[in-house]
């Protein structure tokens, strides 16, 4: 019971942070603890959280990924090479589409 409290806390903390991917693999060890001790309940919850942990992350990737080739974009813009930038932009929009699915 103390290593699920520890490992929640953790996870929590990680979550608040937004350091997804130690807040995975603390998820991913409370599942298997959980599991090991039959704790069927505390399986399913966590489970639950790890997708939605998973998909906070994928999130923020997207987010730094947008915000560089938006950097990128208006850089080009700036020195008068629209085709490039434009590029950029389309990456961006293509991003947000897959994103979406």
């Amino acid at each position: 019971v103390e290593k699920i409290e520890e490992l929640v806390k953790k996870i929590s903390n990680f979550q608040d942070e937004k350091k997804y991917k130690s807040a995975i693999s603390n998820c991913v060890e409370l599942i298997q603890h959980a599991d090991s001790i039959k704790k069927s309940g505390l399986v399913e919850v966590y489970s639950k959280l790890l997708i939605n942990i998973q998909k906070d992350l994928k999130f923020e990737e997207l987010k730094e990924l947008v915000r560089k080739l938006n950097e990128e974009g208006l850089i080009l813009l700036k020195k008068g090479d629209v085709n490039l930038s434009l590029d950029k932009f389309k990456i961006i929009q293509k991003s947000l589409k897959q994103y979406k699915k």
